[in-house]
């Protein structure tokens, strides 16, 4: 598709923008809240931003008033069987709601969904307007989900493993042919940009990666050195993180850890089932503290109770080595060191963040929570610690460099 030159001028208007977000049962997620506040960024920057979440919850929960708009999308009854036809249900709710607007939009910017052929007829004809954004190996991230092989299973088990199959299949050949209508594509990792380019010769993919509110944030002010308690925290927003959360890493690592330092780990959101059982079975289920989902300032206060941010530990089970991560960015913009276990992005940015990321290797070893417990204490000598990631850190994450990164892509004048 011929991609015309577009420049808009902030003279005559700001510039109309769309946020897709085809969130299936995530429409209030962390994803989202992501989301709700990159759409604020955007209109603090020039942009006139409308948001539109299409989900499938079954329940009649209000959503907050927060200016998006919530569509709920159906599936008919002879479609329920079949997952991926969910894909063609939100899809087609986007496509009804916006062809009314869809002149007065300039842009839409589209969280990438799973591709299917319903969407190749709407960015043939309005694919000029459509920004997509990536966050993931979308292939890598479904052969980690894939279900176990059919033989012998129950029925509703074989189900999964085909629908998968056709979704993996799908994403392989269509994939290339929507990314090829579409005017540019946005990633928040260089090896994201390169395997998104990889997938078609005719796509246009940049980098951006995720940026931080600051308006709001301080730093956890210093109380002491760490001599009794370690107390480091793991928000989750969904489910399937658990998978490349690598939390068993931390787990099996307490199994084996007998240092002199308590070991207290606070764990914020819904989705850690799995791992409180495997804590348990491993004896170690008086280290984990969980507090459910937290939002607000009663989220701030809690990380400020804590020492030391823990991101991904396991990102390279969806054969990935490098990520932008928003928690970590959180942890980091009210002066929280972190662990990790892959190449942080924000460390290309900012360089000197690095004496503040305590770095695993990227595989599924048992951590050593001795060289935690090291990394940390020596960081705690130093009084100003809050203060110097909190500077560094919003100087990297602001949003004010991610929306002017985005208006150069799009060609807008500031």
């Amino acid at each position: 598709m011929e991609k015309s030159e577009f420049i808009h001028d902030p003279i005559v208007s700001r510039v109309k923008l769309l946020y897709v977000f085809l969130g299936g049962s995530m429409a209030e997620t962390s994803i989202s809240k992501k989301i709700e506040i990159t759409i604020r960024a955007m209109n603090n920057h020039g942009f006139e931003t409308q948001g539109v979440f299409v989900h499938n919850k079954n329940d009649n929960s209000s959503h907050p008033d927060n200016g998006i708009t919530y569509l709920k999308s159906e599936l008919t009854e002879s479609k329920r069987f079949r997952k991926d036809d969910q894909k063609e249900s939100d899809w087609m709710a986007f496509v009804s709601y916006v062809m009314p607007m869809i002149e007065t939009m300039d842009y839409i910017y589209l969280r990438y969904p799973l591709s299917h052929p319903c969407m190749i007829p709407f960015l043939k004809r309005y694919g000029n307007k459509v920004v997509i954004e990536h966050n993931t190996n979308e292939l890598g991230e479904l052969k980690m989900l894939e279900p176990l092989h059919p033989f012998g299973l129950s029925y509703s088990q074989m189900i999964d493993w085909f629908s998968f199959q056709r979704l993996i299949r799908r994403e392989k050949n269509l994939a290339p042919k929507i990314l090829a209508n579409v005017r540019i594509g946005l990633a928040n990792t260089p090896e994201t940009v390169r395997y998104q380019k990889n997938r078609t010769k005719d796509y246009s993919c940049n980098l951006l990666t995720n940026g931080i509110d600051f308006s709001k944030k301080s730093p956890r002010k210093y109380d002491s050195a760490i001599d009794k308690t370690l107390t480091a925290v793991v928000m989750r927003g969904s489910a399937q993180m658990g998978i490349y959360d690598g939390l068993d890493r931390l787990i099996l690592g307490l199994k084996n850890y007998d240092g002199d330092i308590r070991i207290r780990v606070v764990l914020i959101g819904k989705s850690f089932k799995e791992d409180l059982e495997l804590a348990a079975l491993h004896g170690v289920s008086d280290a984990f503290h969980h507090l459910g989902e937290l939002h607000g300032e009663e989220l701030e206060f809690e990380l400020k109770k804590c020492h030391l941010g823990i991101g991904t530990l396991a990102l390279h089970r969806k054969g990935m080595s490098e990520a932008s991560v928003l928690r970590v960015n959180h942890y980091l913009s009210i002066g929280l060191p972190v662990m990790v276990g892959y190449r942080d992005v924000e460390l290309m940015n900012e360089p000197k963040l690095a004496p503040f990321f305590h770095q695993l290797k990227a595989n599924d070893e048992p951590l050593d929570v001795n060289g935690m417990v090291n990394f940390a204490q020596a960081l705690y000598e130093n009084q100003n610690v809050h203060m110097e990631i909190f500077t560094l850190a919003k100087k990297s994450l602001s949003f004010e460099n991610r929306m002017e990164q985005l208006k150069s892509y799009l060609n807008i004048d500031s």
